[in-house]
């Protein structure tokens, strides 16, 4: 008697269906950790063109346009909706838009506490009373970061949303 040796039409439909199963699994995570990535990444953004408001503000940096002689500082403006982006001015008396950051599809400013964030030169803080907050969310993984600049001018980085 000899035996046949090979795989049932059922055992192939299970493996294949398990293979199936563990690729689905994995293609999710997959997304929702590139979520994730160009939520910090946008965050990390904003972070650093509001430090170097203030780091330009404090050090009086009249680089576009030299003959300033009403210095009031950087402006970092948002806008907040769809598509969201906020823009970085040198003031002296008048905004000039040194330049704009405009949020990756998907992401937006979803709230803050100040419509725009004058940094003071020569460390004299900000024209803000009360400390605000910023925060940026991901409608496509529904999470968010949160950002908190206090009169000083520092920047720190708050809790995740859930």
């Amino acid at each position: 008697m000899e035996i046949e040796k090979g795989y049932t039409l059922i055992e192939i439909i299970l493996v294949v269906a398990i293979i199936a199963l563990f690729s689905g699994l994995t293609l999710a995570y997959y997304n929702n950790f590139n979520e994730d990535r160009r939520l910090t990444a946008e965050a990390k953004q904003l972070v650093d063109v509001l430090n170097l408001a203030y780091k330009k503000a404090n050090s009086a940096d009249l680089t576009p346009n030299s003959a300033c002689t009403t210095f009031a500082g950087y402006d970092v403006v948002f806008y907040t909706g769809s598509p969201s982006s906020y823009k970085l001015f040198f003031n002296c008396g008048t905004d000039q838009m040194v330049s704009q950051y405009n949020l990756a599809n998907g992401i937006v400013i979803s709230n803050t506490t100040a419509k725009s964030i004058l940094f003071k030169p020569l460390s004299a803080g900000t024209d803000l009373t009360a400390p605000a907050t910023i925060t940026i969310t991901n409608n496509i993984s529904g999470k968010c970061k949160k950002m908190q600049i206090n009169p000083a001018g520092t920047i720190e980085e708050l809790s995740t949303c859930p």
